[in-house]
């Protein structure tokens, strides 16, 4: 099935999903063109109404003391398989479930597996499937690959690439310097730019989706999996995370590619002041402040930070989805910015470092005989070999210097 013929059958699902019997019924006979996608939309309600537990759903392990040795966090001890994938590991868990890490025996490699939770508020596992495809279809260094979709019974599961690395959220804390903030920001909207480039929409840009590598390198967590992974509503207001979420999500509104923007305005304003510029005691505070309150500017706490990263996250901030910039621009304002900062920051280097030169030039033969001047040509390599131990003191190689040889200067 097709991107648009998946985007057909999700967006009747999502009108029936609304509707009552026989009035859902009746909407799809008359919206679905076929029986493919009208087939498609039934399995989506039907997935979605299922009111399961997701750990109930995950396979065990056939070695009960191995179960019993498990940490009381994890639902896949080591060794499960899981499709031709074997645990290795736990990760982590969120809304959408856990992530686990396992050892890929066809191609010996490391994977993450996150395992899909299935609660009655989920989303169908049809829908989930066309989030992942898209998402796989997307090649960019700095968001993570997608392998494949696991269906094992009941279970729904995505291989993906398994970063090392530290997510930004450990450097939120505290104000970063400045061309930190702005390298990694580049980088996340590049990635930004690729995905709404392709129709996705990531919808959860947040400080614990976006993982830094040992080489520098920022990638971008779960693509496409947020808004159909089932997140809880009373926890992930409109499908995203309170403190990052954009006023449109806060309003129940279908999000955009501009609602990532406000979200990776958030990330940035807090790794360059070590503040979330909207978080408050409560829920309720926090979605007025979204809604209500701009941003202020960026404090100055150690490295002054400039008012042209300060405009450009405002602007990214703004209330009005149509005030945003687009990813691309984000991507090339901030690289602009980083070029000019660097261009700065080697010319103080330089004059800071500048050290006394001398050239030391040939000299010329006065005389009739031409034996003089290979003499003269030594004498010069000789001075300049002794001025060149002088610390402090530039000194013009001898294939420059020799370049005028018999100019007139």
């Amino acid at each position: 099935m097709t991107d648009e013929r998946w985007q057909l059958a999700y967006t009747i699902y999502e009108a029936a999903a609304a509707l009552a019997e026989p009035e859902r019924r009746q909407h799809i006979n008359a919206s679905a063109p076929d029986a493919e996608i009208a087939g498609k939309v039934l399995a989506m309600l039907d997935e979605a109404e299922t009111p399961a537990d997701w750990e109930e759903a995950l396979p065990g392990p056939t070695d009960s003391n191995t179960l019993a040795a498990a940490p009381a966090f994890s639902s896949l001890p080591n060794g499960t398989a899981l499709g031709h994938f074997v645990i290795t590991g736990f990760v982590g868990e969120g809304g959408m479930g856990r992530v686990y890490s396992a050892h890929d025996p066809d191609l010996n490699r490391e994977v993450a597996l996150k395992v899909i939770a299935r609660t009655a508020k989920a989303f169908g596992s049809e829908a989930f499937l066309r989030e992942a495809q898209a998402a796989s279809a997307l090649n960019h260094p700095n968001i993570v690959t997608v392998y494949e979709v696991i269906r094992s019974g009941p279970t729904v599961a995505i291989a993906m690439e398994l970063v090392a690395g530290t997510s930004l959220r450990r450097f939120c804390g505290t104000a970063q310097p400045v061309g930190k903030v702005v390298r990694w920001g580049g980088q996340i909207a590049h990635a930004l730019a690729a995905a709404h480039g392709r129709g996705i929409v990531h919808g959860d840009i947040k400080p614990d989706n976006l993982m830094l590598r040992p080489d520098g390198y920022i990638k971008v967590l779960d693509f496409g999996l947020a808004r159909q992974a089932g997140a809880d509503r009373d926890s992930e207001l409109a499908l995203g995370t309170l403190g990052y979420i954009s006023p449109e999500q806060v309003l129940q509104q279908p999000i955009t590619a501009a609602s990532d923007i406000f979200s990776l305005g958030v990330v940035l304003y807090e790794l360059a002041s070590g503040t979330n510029p909207f978080r408050a005691e409560s829920a309720g505070a926090t979605t007025r402040l979204i809604q209500g309150l701009d941003a202020p500017p960026l404090p100055p706490q150690g490295e002054s930070v400039p008012g042209e990263l300060d405009h450009l996250l405002r602007v990214m901030l703004s209330k009005s989805a149509a005030d945003r910039p687009a990813a691309s621009e984000v991507a090339l304002r901030l690289e602009a910015f980083g070029q000019r900062r660097t261009f700065r920051r080697l010319n103080r280097v330089k004059v800071a470092d500048r050290h006394p030169s001398i050239a030391v030039l040939p000299f010329a033969n006065m005389s009739s005989d031409r034996e003089h001047e290979y003499f003269g040509d030594g004498l010069a390599e000789e001075i300049i070999n002794g001025l060149a131990r002088i610390p402090g003191l530039n000194v013009t190689a001898r294939t420059s210097a020799f370049s005028f040889k018999g100019r007139n200067l």
